[in-house]
């Protein structure tokens, strides 16, 4: 499945009232499922060996590092801001003060910030994978990466007809091949892969 998605659930899981918690959970699970299978439809017609996953499993598990580590940044920004929020949260409840702009303001530039810190990690990740899977892979292989991601998805304003065969491997590589999902399929097709 989509990243758009998975974030989507992320954050339904942050808003969702603790007496749907068991229900999120099950859909959740299908979701899941529903991803796999996604990313299966856009891996399979690869036909990629144990070898070729054994060269992109390393490269995947350095981006989702760098991912990682980004993440680690901000989580730890708004553990930081945590008790500012909460004193402004309590004022407001109970004295009816609105929030500071200054506060406020820390959180937007912070966002725009994280949004393009998180930019720059998916592009020089996708850098780093797009080089890799240009070697490991064969034309056929990069033709049937190109078409089976589906840009609009992705980019809903993408002038799909004027892209060049290295753009939409680029778009693959970015949005299929770097999604969390698509390594845990990778470890189980590295499994059943034939050799060569």
């Amino acid at each position: 499945m989509k990243t758009r998605l998975l974030t989507f659930l992320g954050l339904i899981l942050v808003f969702v009232p603790a007496a749907f918690a068991q229900q999120v959970d099950e859909t959740t699970i299908v979701y899941q499922k529903i991803a796999k299978m996604d990313a299966l439809y856009n891996i399979l017609p690869l036909f990629l060996t144990k070898a070729q996953i054994d060269q992109l499993l390393p490269v995947l598990e350095k981006a989702r590092a760098n991912v990682r580590d980004a993440k680690k940044h901000e989580d730890e920004f708004f553990k930081n801001l945590e008790p500012d929020v909460d004193e402004a949260n309590r004022l407001g409840f109970e004295k009816q003060q609105i929030p500071s702009d200054k506060m406020r303001q820390k959180f937007i530039n912070a966002m725009i910030s994280f949004a393009a810190e998180r930019e720059t990690v998916s592009s020089n990740n996708t850098d780093l994978a797009l080089a890799t899977f240009d070697k490991v892979c064969n034309v056929g292989q990069i033709k049937a990466a190109a078409n089976t991601v589906n840009i609009k998805f992705y980019v809903p304003t993408a002038k799909v007809e004027d892209l060049s065969l290295a753009d939409k491997e680029r778009y693959f590589v970015r949005f299929v091949l770097l999604d969390p999902v698509v390594y845990e399929v990778l470890l189980e097709l590295d499994k059943t892969a034939p050799a060569n």
